[in-house]
């Protein structure tokens, strides 16, 4: 975004994976390692700050912790899908059982990981839930009809809710007021037929990744 808070809908981000792991040293060593690689990490250290970010974020990917603080990693799997049913989730885990695995492959998730993680095995595994979510991720007429009815203003609140803003940092970003900001993120919510904020986050930024493929 430029100095002007103008939004460049073009620009390319990395696909964001969320960490939720109760072990500090895990998600040091994951987000370290992952972060090397091409992703954007960030961390959970129980699935309540899951959730929180997960209300606030679009986000690609998650790899989850079966037993932590808070709800279960299969519980945070199938709420993490109805907040943003696109998201690839992977679970890892040192309790599993094949009952376990079955449960969780029900509820959409992509793998089921073992501790102790092999870190090629962990970067082999996003990767395909990546190209999975990435071969997706088209453009659809309807998506672009939907995009297509809101105005210049919305697009750019729209671009902003995909980075996480709060209706306060879009107004400062745009030079308007915070309930201008309230009032539009309402609107297009109606026009995009969404939910809520994340989901019509995560729709422009699966619009976006489907323009620059082209």
């Amino acid at each position: 975004m430029s100095a002007l808070g103008k939004v460049d809908p073009m620009l390319e981000r990395r696909p964001r994976l969320l960490i939720a792991d109760d072990n500090v040293d895990t998600r040091y060593i994951l987000s370290g390692f992952l972060a090397h690689r091409g992703y954007e990490t960030i961390v959970a250290s129980n699935g309540e700050k899951a959730l929180a970010l997960a209300a606030r974020l679009p986000l690609d990917l998650a790899l989850l912790d079966v037993v932590m603080p808070g709800p279960s990693g299969v519980e945070l799997a199938a709420r993490l899908k109805d907040l943003q049913p696109q998201i690839e989730v992977i679970l890892i885990t040192a309790y599993g059982s094949l009952e376990q695995a079955v449960e969780a492959m029900r509820q959409g998730v992509f793998y089921y990981l073992a501790k102790p993680l092999e870190l090629k095995r962990v970067l082999a595994v996003v990767e395909e839930a990546w190209a999975k979510q990435q071969a997706l991720a088209e453009e659809t007429p309807e998506m672009s009809e939907a995009l297509r009815g809101l105005t210049c203003r919305e697009r750019e609140v729209l671009a902003l809710l995909g980075e996480g803003r709060t209706d306060l940092e879009m107004a400062e970003a745009l030079g308007i007021s915070t309930h201008t900001a309230s009032t539009h993120v309402r609107n297009l919510l109606g026009k995009l037929g969404v939910k809520n904020r994340v989901q019509a986050a995560v729709l422009w930024d699966r619009y976006t990744r489907a323009r620059q493929r082209r």
